[in-house]
């Protein structure tokens, strides 16, 4: 049976899935997780990942400048009742980087914040590993609330100038929140792979998997024809999604303005801007 949404009624129903498929003590968020995978899209890229996209694997965060800023928001599904916002901050040293991301999303019944802190080292001259510690707190109204800390641990391999892999694995550790021992936050798998086959293009692939969910595959290209301008598309099946997006270097600034399409939900615009930084 194929569900038509009305927009009059998308908000009511987002609600109640949040209501329904959202347990808060399993760290997973409905509102949170949607963008997420346009902004890895180029995570895994030797030459243009940027500070927004490197959360994915702690790892990742060697590739940060020696400072850099990054923020998004978003109007979810085109509700006026949704808010989202997520800030990242990387800086990078010769004794490993550090990253703080922060983000913030409710409607009108449930709000989430997250905060994470993030730290990578370089293992060996191709190898980087990270650690990273994530504190989340779910609110459904004034009485009902939980607290949930998660982990996660990463590794990134780069096999040549072009090819990158990397594997995370959040909660490595079993965190229980109650006394209900079924009550814990799931185990989560990834294992990414990019290729940069010339400094215009780039493209990767991501496998996910979540404890007690089918396995998610996405997908990603970025197209970069000068140093004014990029162009991204992602498409995530298992989200019955795709995301593109526009992005428009000015000095030191990437401003990119993008749209992330659900087959039943609707359309979510998007924009993050980011400091370039310094090398």
């Amino acid at each position: 049976m194929k569900l038509i949404l009305h927009s009059n009624t998308r908000c009511s129903l987002l609600g109640l899935i949040c209501c329904l498929n959202l347990n808060p003590l399993s760290g997973q968020s409905f509102l949170l997780l949607q963008t997420s995978p346009y902004l890895c899209i180029n995570s895994y890229s030797q030459q243009h990942a940027e500070v927004v996209s490197l959360f994915e694997n702690p790892a990742l965060l060697m590739k940060a400048k020696k400072k850099s800023l990054g923020i998004y928001t978003e109007k979810n599904y085109l509700s006026d009742e949704i808010v989202m916002a997520n800030i990242s901050f990387a800086s990078c040293s010769k004794d490993g980087s550090i990253g703080l991301n922060g983000k913030y999303s409710a409607n009108n019944i449930y709000a989430e914040t997250e905060m994470a802190f993030y730290y990578a080292k370089k293992l060996f001259k191709d190898i980087n590993v990270g650690i990273g510690f994530q504190y989340q707190k779910n609110k459904m109204n004034k009485n009902a609330f939980n607290r949930v800390l998660s982990s996660n641990i990463g590794v990134e391999i780069k096999i040549s100038p072009i090819l990158c892999t990397g594997f995370s694995w959040r909660n490595p550790f079993k965190l229980y929140f109650s006394k209900k021992k079924n009550e814990v936050s799931p185990y989560q798998y990834s294992f990414s792979m990019g290729f940069d086959p010339v400094e215009q293009f780039f493209c990767g692939i991501s496998i996910l998997k979540t404890e007690d969910l089918p396995v998610e595959i996405n997908t990603g290209v970025e197209y970069i024809p000068n140093q004014k301008i990029n162009y991204r598309l992602g498409v995530f099946p298992g989200r019955h999604s795709i995301a593109f997006g526009v992005g428009f270097l000015l000095k030191k600034m990437l401003i990119n303005v993008s749209f992330f399409s659900h087959q039943q939900l609707g359309m979510c615009p998007g924009i993050f801007i980011v400091s370039k930084g310094k090398q």
